[in-house]
């Protein structure tokens, strides 16, 4: 009888002890599912949440924009968050952008961004036709790896946008890149894919670099000089400078050499007072005759020019046509 009861106590004991085990095991379960929805619930401050799987073939994006009311002036963050298309690992970079409050609104929209490595929405403008969207997508050290570039702040009075590059390493992390993020802000015109060469022209030196074994190296330093003459096939022509700029980046995006002028900084144009717009330059009329007509299979409306400081118009509709007039 003895015996029974203590058969019947240790079976109780080993029963529950079973079921704590077991119910230990479902909380652990439990927690931690509960973790990971507690990291996916979006915050009551987040004012933008999108996903994009357009931007890479590498990665998949998530872009949020969170704004603390309970701090002076709503601190404005940007979280991107970075998921790997072959494995699902996970990476996040936190910024802070100078955005004030009353300006937030601007940047509250989905679409607004681009993609290099994809060629999306590279000609597309928004109210503010020089930026270039809340984040940029592109190889922008010619390695094989997408990178990022997230904006962080605006000149106001030369309506420049500035941004933060995030260079992808072996690892697949992202580490911020300060020669870029304090030397460029422009996009199409500043990173020239076919030639690889980063594009510094804002000053009155244009600088050319390149990344040589993960350093950057100045390869050429040119210093325009109004004094000298050249040809270009003139495309367009338009009132402001940052019209001229857009113009050059959707040619620039279509695989041309362009660039654009002041039209009465020379004697041999008509001196309107547009931007023209043009592709170029070339060091001599043959090649500008060849560049003209190859071109104008396209646009009709194009021609060549000489630009110089002589007071003769030298326009070239075509291999041989040429009109020369005094202005």
């Amino acid at each position: 009888m003895v015996i029974l009861i203590l058969i019947s106590v240790i079976n109780y004991y080993l029963m529950n002890t079973k079921f704590l085990i077991y119910v230990t095991i479902f909380l652990l379960i439990t927690s931690c599912n509960n973790e990971k929805n507690v990291s996916e619930v979006v915050s009551e401050n987040t004012q933008l949440n999108c996903d994009y799987n357009n931007l890479s073939d590498q990665f998949n994006v998530n872009f949020k924009i969170n704004q603390d009311n309970n701090i002076a002036n709503g601190a404005i963050e940007f979280v991107v968050q970075i998921t790997d298309k072959k494995n699902n690992i996970l990476k996040k970079i936190t910024t802070q952008p100078k955005i004030i409050a009353s300006e937030i609104n601007f940047y509250k929209q989905c679409d607004q961004v681009k993609s290099l490595s994809k060629n999306y929405n590279i000609s597309k403008q928004w109210s503010d036709k020089l930026y270039d969207g809340n984040i940029v997508v592109g190889d922008y050290n010619f390695d094989g790896k997408d990178d990022i570039a997230i904006y962080h702040s605006k000149e106001t009075d030369r309506e420049i946008f500035f941004y933060e590059y995030y260079l992808q390493t072996d690892q697949g992390d992202f580490e911020r890149d300060n020669f870029l993020s304090d030397k460029f802000h422009y996009f199409g015109k500043r990173f020239d894919r076919k030639n690889k060469l980063l594009i510094n022209d804002e000053h009155v030196i244009i600088d050319k670099y390149k990344y040589d074994y993960g350093w950057i190296k100045l390869v050429e330093a040119v210093s325009p000089n109004i004094e000298s003459s050249f040809y270009m096939v003139s495309v367009a022509a338009v009132k402001t400078e940052s019209d001229a700029k857009n113009e050059v980046i959707k040619l620039e995006n279509k695989g041309y050499q362009a660039n654009y002028l002041w039209i009465p900084d020379y004697a041999s144009l008509s001196g309107a007072k547009f931007y023209s717009v043009y592709i170029g330059p070339f060091s001599t009329q043959q090649e500008c005759e060849i560049a003209t007509e190859e071109y104008r299979k396209k646009d009709k409306n194009a021609y060549g020019l000489l630009v110089s400081q002589e007071p003769k118009r030298v326009q070239i509709n075509g291999v041989g046509k040429v009109t020369v007039t005094n202005n």
